[in-house]
């Protein structure tokens, strides 16, 4: 399959999407839960820029955080992964399709529980997808992995590192995808933030230009 330069970059960010609304979902359970401490929840807003007053109790917190994540972030991401659908549609399959468009349809009647839940099918779709199609996907998740574990400084760092290198190596040879498998091959090594940071210029100027 010969893809489009612009719809390989639709579909690295249907991943990373994909990927951010599970994230949000985990996050929401557990405030509800009242899984998080005060510490972990300042975490969370300190390193990944949440809307929320991380001096307020505990409780103050808790209720932001939710707020940010129902009336901002949650909708925002779903928009955009509806947009990146809409892009891609001409490489993926119908049902496929059919599927993320479920997503838009659960949260426009407010049950964002259940358009995350709709992920799991999608995402059972996409990997049965061309192998080229369902490789850029793949990236764009295991990159947003790897971010978050980064900017969060957690243990997942160095398998989130290996997977994304995984999927650089199931792209096709010979493109500056493989200057990417370079530095992350650095970053395995040294562990520094600063490489990850090399790793994201390259990694975002490869999508503005054209994957």
């Amino acid at each position: 399959m010969i893809l489009l330069l612009s719809t390989a970059s639709h579909l690295v960010w249907l991943g990373r999407y994909s990927d951010r609304l599970y994230y949000y979902d985990s996050i929401m359970k557990q405030l509800i839960k009242g899984d998080l401490k005060k510490s972990q929840v300042q975490h969370l807003v300190s390193h990944l820029g949440f809307i929320a007053d991380s001096n307020a109790s505990l409780k103050t917190m808790k209720a932001q955080l939710i707020y940010d994540l129902e009336q901002q972030r949650i909708p925002n991401v779903i928009q955009s992964i509806e947009t990146n659908i809409q892009e891609a549609k001409g490489v993926i399959g119908k049902d496929t399709a059919e599927l993320y468009n479920l997503i838009k349809r659960l949260a426009s009647a407010g049950t964002y529980r259940a358009a995350t839940l709709q992920l799991h099918a999608c995402n059972a779709a996409m990997d049965q997808e061309h192998s080229t199609v369902t490789c850029f996907w793949q990236l764009g998740r295991h990159f947003e992995r790897l971010e978050r574990a980064v900017l969060l400084n957690n243990e997942e760092a160095m398998s989130a590192s290996l997977e994304f290198k995984h999927w650089i190596n199931e792209l096709p040879e010979n493109t500056r995808w493989r200057e990417l498998m370079r530095l992350t091959n650095q970053m395995i090594k040294s562990e520094k933030f600063s490489d990850f940071t090399r790793i994201s210029q390259e990694f975002n100027l490869i999508l503005r230009q054209g994957v």
